[in-house]
């Protein structure tokens, strides 16, 4: 397995975090740069979702956590691994903490996760600030 984290400290709550990040599994709001997401279907624990990154072809993901407004998380298959995504809302003192997450899984992980790993989650620091200020601005 392979895996790295992001986190960013903010003094929005979790619940206006986790209300702006909904809009964006909905498809209602494309962050800066973002994945498009489109529900097949409803939000939750096992939904699926075709999300479409920036650039790429669109793939189906799994909604495989779903904790309210704490974290979800969700797995697609790609290129023989299994790529395993977890957004956490997490209450501080002063607010809360945002950590995007990226696990790599499967027999190939070892071997491609040092380099698949971190051009996946190069955009993290700007999906989280972008999250953020939409959050901020109530869109």
């Amino acid at each position: 397995m392979w895996s790295t984290r992001y986190d960013l400290e903010t003094a929005l709550s979790a619940e206006a975090l986790w209300q702006t990040w909904l809009r964006v599994l909905s498809g209602d709001l494309l962050l800066p740069g973002g994945d498009r997401y489109e529900p097949l279907g409803g939000l939750g624990h096992g939904a699926q979702l075709r999300m479409t990154p920036a650039g790429q072809e669109p793939v189906v993901i799994t909604i495989t956590r779903w904790e309210p407004p704490h974290c979800q998380a969700d797995r697609v298959e790609y290129g023989g691994v299994e790529l395993v995504f977890t957004h956490s809302f997490d209450e501080t003192a002063s607010g809360s903490r945002i950590t995007l997450g990226l696990e790599i899984q499967g027999a190939e992980a070892d071997r491609v996760g040092p380099q698949l790993g971190p051009q996946i989650a190069a955009d993290f620091p700007a999906t989280a600030q972008s999250l953020v200020e939409a959050a901020t601005l109530g869109r």
